[in-house]
């Protein structure tokens, strides 16, 4: 049987490759070249597929055996995979349970960095918050409820923490870069650590509050309250001394 189709469908292929890059060679180096790509195309299908089904499996076990006693080596089995499989895309059965928070982090992150440097650290966190808003980003509802309530339990509680520190940590970095100056210096700092602390806050809010809407809008509207009661409150203003806080002078009495 032939590799490829008969002569007249193989040269329409190879015409219309041609005219889409523009070119006129159909040698057979393109052919072998097109087949790499493939081949390439294909195995990253295949390992996102194995990964998704280890997830699966791993979330399934969880809600069936529970967190403590599912084995990473039946979640392997499950797929027909080996445990060293397993271990190829996930550190750990914790790594599991908050995968899809992190990818959604990961997503947030990526949006920010690739904003121009031109954008000050809250013009950037403003403008991804928007276009959260608007629909840009998928939040994966079902995946983040997972990711919290797994992070409830003690064995994960720790993963998860390293997970937010990380995301806060990266934040940080990028607000530095984009105000000029280092990753110690207090404001991008104290900044990042608002803006990820608080969007957790709003994750809880979301799903156990009961509140539904947009989270994006719930997000735009607790950041925008909070920094307008700052501003609000002239933190200068309210660190100068009161009258009663100054201590009145010792009265040296004459012995």
């Amino acid at each position: 049987m032939p590799r490829h189709p008969g002569p007249g469908s193989g040269r329409t292929r190879r015409r219309s490759l041609a005219a889409v890059r523009g070119r006129t060679d159909t040698s057979r180096a393109d052919w072998g070249t097109i087949e790499a790509v493939s081949d390439v195309g294909e195995r990253a299908r295949k390992k996102s597929e194995t990964r998704s089904a280890l997830r699966d499996a791993a979330l399934v076990s969880f809600a069936t055996h529970g967190f403590s006693q599912t084995r990473i080596a039946d979640v392997a089995a499950t797929c027909g995979v080996s445990e060293r499989t397993f271990f190829r895309y996930f550190d750990s059965k914790e790594q599991v349970a908050v995968a899809g928070m992190e990818a959604w982090l990961e997503q947030l992150f990526v949006a920010i960095e690739s904003l121009p440097d031109s954008y000050d650290p809250i013009e950037a966190v403003t403008a991804v918050i928007r276009q959260a808003e608007a629909g840009r980003f998928a939040f994966g509802m079902e995946e983040i409820r997972d990711a919290v309530a797994y992070a409830t339990f003690p064995e994960v509680q720790d993963y998860f923490a390293r997970v937010t520190d990380k995301f806060r940590q990266r934040l940080a970095a990028d607000f530095a870069r984009r105000a000029g100056t280092d990753v110690y210096d207090p404001y991008p700092r104290v900044l990042a650590s608002i803006i990820s602390a608080g969007m957790f806050a709003i994750i809880e809010s979301w799903l156990r509050g009961g509140r539904g809407g947009n989270p994006w809008r719930m997000a735009r509207e607790a950041i925008a309250r909070v920094a307008s009661e700052f501003a609000a409150s002239d933190l200068n203003a309210a660190w100068a001394p009161k009258p009663s806080d100054v201590a009145a002078p010792e009265v040296q009495h004459p012995a």
